[in-house]
């Protein structure tokens, strides 16, 4: 797999974002993707759910498969990182895999089937887990093509309209640029929204990335 930290965070910025203007025609759909500071998440309706942790020059994601019965729970997660430098498993541990946590036996603790990290050159795991790295990928899929590809996948997914397509790709050119800007949308962008008016599930996943609707 020739991932690198920079194409894993372009891919989740172009999905969040699309994400976030279509929640206000699909708001029962809002659960699928979230930002928190820099952790991003994303569920999917076959029991996949993971998370990705970016810093500034690497990345740490976690996946869980709710249909696997092949888990992996709290500080056992440590044998599944013995390649993963010690500040990657810090982070993993204080971030990614709070966001999924699971009760097993009376305790609430991290819970996953497959755990890995990126850097500017590859994305690194333990080679005895490669097979189940492949199967939960696919949580992936649209975020690990090419941006034309990516754009078009979240098009067909979402049946994104024109309108939609140009405020996406407007936001993503200032996101990938400086994640941390702060937008403002302009009437003229807050039309290119979809829907009569703009619901509150979409309002939140805008302000999830910094994109507001008004000061």
């Amino acid at each position: 797999m020739n991932i690198t930290k920079k194409e894993m965070f372009n891919g989740c910025l172009i999905a969040s974002i699309a994400h976030a203007i279509m929640t206000n025609m699909y708001p029962e759909l809002s659960y699928e993707q979230s930002w928190d500071g820099v952790n991003y998440s994303i569920h999917n309706t076959s029991g996949l759910r993971g998370t990705i942790t970016f810093e500034s020059d690497f990345c740490v994601g976690a996946i869980r498969n709710e249909k696997s019965d092949i888990c992996v729970y709290g500080d056992s997660i440590r044998k599944h990182m013995m390649c993963f430098p010690n500040n990657v498993v810090h982070k993993a541990y204080e971030e990614t895999l709070q966001y999924l946590l699971m009760e097993r036996n009376g305790y609430i603790m991290p819970c996953v089937t497959s755990i890995f990290w990126a850097n500017d050159i590859t994305v690194y795991f333990e080679k005895k887990c490669i097979d189940v790295i492949k199967r939960d990928f696919i949580l992936f899929e649209k975020i690990l093509l090419q941006k034309e590809d990516a754009i078009d996948a979240w098009r067909n997914y979402y049946d994104m309209d024109s309108n939609s397509i140009k405020l996406l790709n407007e936001l993503y050119q200032i996101k990938a640029k400086d994640f941390n800007s702060r937008i403002i949308l302009s009437e003229e962008q807050k039309k290119l929204i979809p829907g009569i008016c703009i619901n509150d599930e979409c309002i939140e996943s805008l302000e999830e990335l910094k994109i507001f609707l008004r000061e």
